[in-house]
């Protein structure tokens, strides 16, 4: 469980809309950050928009369900038509969503130059953290400004793929205490494991495997926000990865400085990571967990009825919205992460509820940048409903300790647990949705 992070982004703006009624509805939306629901709401009512609030909704959706392109598009309308009723602050943070969408579709020169310019007009008029922010995905995309864009090559048919699902022992107490998910990669010609973990941003190799394969490396010295934060860590380019017949060309890599060892999150069995930027350009991947393989469709599945159930934030955290008792929830979907546990932020608020069940217990996890050991609550039974599919959960673990809490993204972790009772498993990148069968 790794996530590589260049730059924050905000994109929940607060826009000073002049509206009434439904337009008054949609900015509480907004504020709320609440895409589920206004990805619900927009077809509807986008006609009864003014302009620039319709183009700002829709430019906040498409970053928000991984419509790069799209996004792309409904930023340059706001920027070039509707600059005025934006106003300045607000033009200025989409300047810096699109400098940013430019390095996510691998337009690295492009996106350069655009905050270049930028930085060179407004100079010292703009804050210390505006500008930090700027400037980050400004020396991101310079470094990268000479390379291709990342592409996706693939036959017109399914790919299957046997993968591993291998018990995970703790170092600490050498208990069994979850499994990770491998699967089968190609670099070279040459084959290796890698773990499938929608928490890395990135694909992510120690420093051994990139001087075996020809990673060139072209930002030093980044951070890998893991178990812990930690420094020292490189980005660079891989000419190619392939997963069965599906190969991905240009793509960015991670590499660690983490040794295999006890301490790492890349143990001996594990000779790299497969991350969203890999997932997000194949689209859609389907596991049967009980059969240990997966399937990767040419023709994709359906969007279910109930819609979208699935987001990047700004953090490029894969959120997925579950209910319970009709409160929604949000979980990091996280499959480097071998446990589901809830967060801090949750047990504060149903602390009365968790004052039924108030045994401790005592929990270590290691990874990327160390390990880390606090004490948890387990909650009692509650009802969880994912798409369509509704069950019933128990002891679910709980961090009551802020200062342990490794998962401040929405209501906590869902890890690769969650996977196991389930016969299929569905993540789809490019309609935004997770799809559990029983």
């Amino acid at each position: 469980m790794i996530k590589k992070v260049f730059l924050t982004l905000c994109l929940l703006c607060s826009f000073a809309l002049k509206s009434q009624n439904v337009e008054s509805r949609i900015v509480k939306l907004i504020n709320k950050c609440d895409v589920f629901t206004l990805d619900k709401e927009y077809p509807v009512v986008k006609d009864s928009l003014t302009p620039v609030n319709k183009w700002c909704v829709k430019a906040l959706l498409d970053l928000n369900f991984n419509r790069m392109t799209d996004a792309r598009i409904s930023i340059d309308t706001l920027l070039s038509n509707y600059q005025s009723e934006l106003g300045v602050a607000n033009s200025r943070k989409f300047i810096f969503y699109s400098g940013y969408v430019l390095g996510e579709l691998g337009l690295y020169r492009k996106g350069a130059e655009l905050l270049k310019s930028f930085l060179d007009e407004v100079g010292p008029t703009v804050s210390t953290v505006e500008m930090d922010q700027h400037k980050k995905i400004y020396n991101f995309c310079y470094a990268f400004r000479n390379e291709k864009a990342p592409e996706i090559y693939r036959p017109l048919k399914d790919i299957e793929l046997p993968v591993e699902f291998i018990e995970q022992t703790s170092v600490f107490s050498g208990v069994v205490t979850g499994n990770r998910l491998f699967v089968p990669v190609k670099i070279h010609g040459k084959s290796y494991r890698f773990l499938f973990d929608t928490g890395a941003n990135y694909c992510a190799v120690p420093e051994r495997i990139a001087r075996e394969v020809g990673i060139r490396t072209l930002v030093d010295s980044v951070m890998v926000f893991g178990v812990k934060d930690s420094h020292g860590h490189k980005v660079g380019i891989l000419d190619s990865i392939s997963m069965g017949d599906i190969m991905y060309k240009n793509g960015l890599f991670v590499v660690t400085n983490a040794k295999l060892d006890s301490d790492s999150a890349f143990y001996s069995l594990c000779d790299g990571y497969v991350g969203l930027n890999f997932m997000r350009a194949i689209g859609e991947m389907i596991f049967y967990p009980n059969e240990n393989r997966m399937v990767l469709p040419y023709k994709q599945t359906d969007l279910p009825i109930i819609g979208r159930n699935m987001t990047i934030n700004d953090d490029r955290n894969v959120l997925v919205q579950a209910f319970t008792n009709d409160k929604p929830l949000l979980f990091h979907l996280d499959t480097g992460s071998t446990l589901t546990i809830f967060n801090y932020p949750y047990y504060l608020k149903n602390k009365e509820w968790f004052g039924s069940n108030p045994i401790k217990v005592s929990m270590r996890s290691s990874g990327v940048g160390g390990k880390v050991s606090y004490e948890i609550c387990k909650s009692p039974e509650f009802s969880l409903k994912i798409g369509d599919l509704s069950f019933k959960l128990a002891d679910m673990p709980t961090v009551i300790d802020p200062n342990k809490d490794e998962t401040p993204t929405g209501d906590g972790v869902m890890g690769l647990d969650f996977f196991m009772p389930f016969s299929k498993v569905i993540m789809n990148f490019d309609k935004m949705f997770v799809e559990f069968k029983k």
